[in-house]
């Protein structure tokens, strides 16, 4: 009952929070979406992590609830069965959503490639590879945007370490914390 009381009350503050970025930025919604977006992949692994009987989120659930919007038929998912740790999950859900809201602008999710996210757990350390292939005209992006820089902070975070590199029709990204 108090997780489900705990699980409402987030509810609630996420939708609190929402509703105040959009108002604040009513005049600029691209900003507020973006916003949004990001409030909502915490919320995802929150509930993820709220249903579940420990302080830990199978990898694969978290990637597929957080992609499950953009469809599931050019995205695959292989690694083994593992969980990681609240903040990871929170984190891991951030970088998602970046990684796809790029995907979704520039990359596989925008003009029908595929993209493949990999994982394996080494040592006590999680490595997880996105590769994003069949892109048209791909021309890779030498700046940095605030996501870009969010997720490097938040690999940072976790002590990890993030490469990326690029393929004549996509890029690879490859991350361990």
């Amino acid at each position: 009952m108090l997780l489900n009381e705990s699980q409402h009350r987030s509810k609630n503050l996420l939708q609190v929070a929402q509703t105040v970025v959009s108002r604040s930025l009513s005049d600029r919604q691209d900003l507020a979406e973006k916003i949004c977006g990001r409030l909502r992949s915490i919320s995802t692994a929150d509930e993820l992590l709220l249903n579940s009987k420990s302080q830990y989120v199978d990898v694969r659930e978290l990637l597929e609830a957080e992609l499950r919007v953009y469809g599931g038929k050019r995205i695959g998912f292989v690694g083994p069965v593992l969980s990681v740790s609240s903040p990871v999950a929170r984190s891991l859900a951030l970088i998602c959503h970046e990684l796809a809201t790029n995907a979704a602008k520039y990359g596989c999710l925008s003009n029908g490639g595929s993209l493949l996210i990999t994982w394996v757990e080494t040592g006590s350390r999680l490595r997880l590879r996105w590769e994003e292939s069949g892109v048209s005209n791909f021309t890779p992006s030498h700046t940095k945007g605030f996501g870009l820089q969010m997720i490097d902070a938040l690999v940072l975070a976790h002590h990890g370490h993030i490469t990326s590199s690029y393929k004549a029709d996509g890029m690879v990204l490859e991350l361990i914390i």
